[in-house]
């Protein structure tokens, strides 16, 4: 599921309620997170999307999965301060590739679990961090079931 597509599950999900939207890519300037959503019932989130093969070393990597920008400053970084700044929570959303045919799995990690990694030295988010805890359940045509 693409970037769009989680902007359309969540508005199907909120409905009426709020909004959800995805922030224009550009190759020459900066881009905070992926999709911002703001629901006066749910609340506002800033949402950065990564996704990962299944594979026997089931981890995003802070110094690969994650970009610095010219100023050296790390992504994690950046998010961080632009969650905290705008008052928003923060999730990483990581897109699980199962292989042709299996389908994916999806898991909803908070920003502030993904900040405290990042600050005490770890080199990686392990699948078996988020497996059970942060998995998010869709339905087969991509809405949220929870």
């Amino acid at each position: 599921m693409p970037e769009r597509d989680i902007v359309n599950a969540l508005n199907d999900f909120m409905d009426k309620e709020g909004v959800s939207f995805r922030l224009k890519q550009s190759r020459f300037t900066e881009q905070f997170l992926d999709i911002l959503v703001h629901s006066r019932k749910y609340g506002h989130y800033g949402i950065e999307h990564k996704s990962m093969k299944n594979s026997k070393n089931k981890s995003l990597y802070f110094s690969s999965n994650f970009s610095v920008d010219k100023h050296g400053i790390h992504q994690v970084e950046r998010i961080s301060d632009f969650i905290r700044r705008g008052g928003l929570k923060g999730y990483l959303v990581v897109e699980m590739k199962n292989g042709r045919g299996r389908g994916k799995t999806w898991f909803a990690i908070p920003w502030t679990r993904v900040e405290r990694l990042y600050n005490k030295g770890r080199k990686s988010i392990s699948h078996k961090l988020f497996a059970k805890k942060y998995q998010i359940t869709l339905n087969k045509i991509g809405r949220i079931l929870k």
